[in-house]
């Protein structure tokens, strides 16, 4: 991606050659031609003089300081967290359910959505625009999933849980499962039902 596009992205100015292909992220000492860095942190100012990264993402009080094309910004590290979206090549499936997923019939699924193998999706669950569910992902009923939102392989989506709009739910994760809290009752417990929610992202 050219320097000009990436700061376009993350909302940055772009100084120097907006034509440089940045290829990937590394670090201030590892970094090399067709990569960008980043420096929140005046202290590490320094590490700039021998810094061999392609660009650097940057305030504009640290640009004295580095010769190269950069890329100037308030908060340089929400921008390289920005940048690292911009760059991801994970792999994005392709819209559809695949034939070993099990979808309940009073589900909706807008046409954007894609399921992964062997899901399963239970009663009245709101699925939204742009949704994607991995392989193995159990999403229980009257669950909520918002627009844009991706679940990794094997997450389990526990009945009335709300997710938001654009979240990303990591591999193995369990949403809405007991343990929300406990009180004693006659020596024992009880256990509350979880009431879980994600906000949009």
């Amino acid at each position: 991606m050219k320097l000009a596009d990436l700061a376009d992205l993350i909302g940055g100015i772009c100084r120097g050659d907006g034509t440089l292909e940045i290829e990937a992220l590394a670090t201030l000492e590892g970094a090399g031609a067709s990569e960008i860095t980043f420096i929140a942190n005046a202290k590490l100012r320094p590490l700039l003089e021998h810094c061999r990264a392609g660009a650097v993402i940057l305030r504009e009080k640290d640009l004295p300081a580095w010769s190269g094309p950069a890329i100037v910004c308030d908060d340089p590290h929400v921008a390289y967290g920005r940048a690292a979206r911009a760059l991801d090549t994970t792999p994005v499936p392709e819209p559809g359910v695949h034939p070993t997923a099990v979808v309940s019939n009073s589900v909706s699924l807008p046409d954007s959505v894609s399921i992964g193998a062997g899901c399963v999706i239970e009663a009245d669950v709101d699925i939204g625009d742009g949704v994607i569910i991995g392989a193995g992902c159990v999403v229980e009923t009257s669950a909520i999933i918002g627009p844009q939102t991706r679940l990794c392989a094997n997450v389990t989506v526990a009945y009335r849980v709300k997710i938001g709009a654009r979240c990303y739910v990591q591999s193995g994760a369990v949403l809405g499962s007991d343990g929300f809290g406990n009180a004693k009752e006659n020596g024992g417990g009880c256990g509350f039902p979880s009431w879980a929610r994600a906000r949009d992202r």
